[in-house]
This record gives structure tokens, sequence and C-alpha cells, in this order.
């Protein structure tokens, strides 16, 4: 039977989303019924982020789906405010995912005003809890082989989506977890295993037919 890894979860610093947010929106739109209710939306997404990375998840579908749902909301308001550390300045800080930096070397963790780097280290989880569901899958089951497949791939393209674009979101050297030769290599890594687990449900497959005609 072959050998499975998963990857484990960069851990984040708590962040205060809704003062900044709060003081731009005011500073930004004059009309009391759009404020309050740019407010409510800023206090919503502090919350998921609370909730995305401000706790320990379950190696679950559940928590990759509130992983998914925070990632989707970056991508929605980043174009819409100007994150920056001249204008709307948020800071993030995220240790490295491989045990303080030991496996690969570098720094235990980086700080930035970056919403780039924000998007990029969750995605990093989205990639790392895909990689541990799918580990946690029965592959002895045809439906255990199908979902551990599902999220080998996802946890891959997760992976290699930072490989394609986390330099241009930073200003700096990034972590090494989250490094381009890093996340590639984790990226081939999931391919692989989603490949070998294609091989064992189609070898089951036929051996299943063996017995039958046995």
């Amino acid at each position: 039977m072959a050998t499975f890894i998963s990857v484990p979860l960069k851990k984040s610093s708590e962040v205060d989303l809704v003062k900044p947010l709060t003081k731009f929106i005011c500073a930004t739109y004059t009309a009391a019924e759009d404020q309050g209710e740019y407010v409510r939306a800023a206090e919503e997404l502090n919350k998921l982020r609370k909730s995305a990375v401000g706790r320990p998840l379950d190696k679950h579908e559940s928590s990759l789906e509130v992983l998914l749902r925070y990632y989707d909301q970056l991508c929605a308001i980043e174009p819409k405010f100007p994150f920056s550390e001249n204008q709307l300045c948020l800071t993030f800080t995220w240790k490295d995912a491989f045990d303080k930096g030991s496996l690969f070397g570098g720094s235990v963790k980086l700080a930035l005003a970056s919403l780039g780097y924000e998007k990029s280290c969750v995605l990093f989880n989205i990639g790392a809890l895909a990689s541990q569901i799918a580990y946690e899958q029965n592959l002895d089951n045809d439906e255990g082989l199908k979902t551990a497949a599902k999220y080998y791939q996802l946890a891959s393209g997760a992976f290699s989506n930072i490989k394609d674009t986390v330099l241009s979101a930073l200003n700096r050297e990034p972590t090494m977890d989250i490094s381009p030769d890093t996340v590639g290599t984790l990226s081939q890594i999931m391919l692989a295993q989603a490949q070998e687990v294609f091989f064992l449900k189609a070898t089951s497959g036929i051996l299943s037919s063996i017995f039958v005609l046995a």
C-alpha cells in the first residue's frame, strides 16, 4: 500500500478588520444608510476570518467550505479597497506551517500589510486542509477513493496557484512554506497522490472482477 502525506496548516495572529475598514468606509461614504450597510459587511468579514483562521479546523468538508468562503470574500473586496501601507493598512501575521520553518529553513513568521499575502496564506490552508481530508479517507472502498482523489487534486491546484501568484503579491521574500519552490513541490506531490489513488481505484475494480469470475 502506498504511503500518503498531508500538509500542516499555517497559523495566523488575530487581526481586527472592523476598525480600519469602518474608518475608511465612514470617510468615503457620507450617506448614513450606506455606511451602516458597509460596516455590517465589515463585521461579517471579521467573523468569517475568525471562523476560517482563528481557531483549529476539523478535517472535514464543512471547515474547508469556511476557508473557501473567506478566500472568495477576500477576492471580492480586494479591488474595492485601497489596501496598502499608506492608505488602508492592515497587517497580517502568519507562521511558517512546517514547525517553525525547521523543515526547509527560513524565518518563523512574516507580517505584511498586504491583502495578497493574506490570500496566499489562506489558499495554502485550503490546500493543506484538502490534503488532510484526503488523507483521512478510507481507501478500502470506492467512495473513499473518489473523495481522496478529489481533495488531493484540489490541494494540488491550490498550491500551484500560490506558485504562480505569490511573488507578485508580496514585496519581500516569503516564508519557506509558501515560497514558489516549496508550493511547487507540494503541488506535484498532491497530484502524484491523486494519480496513485486513481490507480488504486482502477486496480481494485480489476481485482473485484477477477474474484467474481473465479
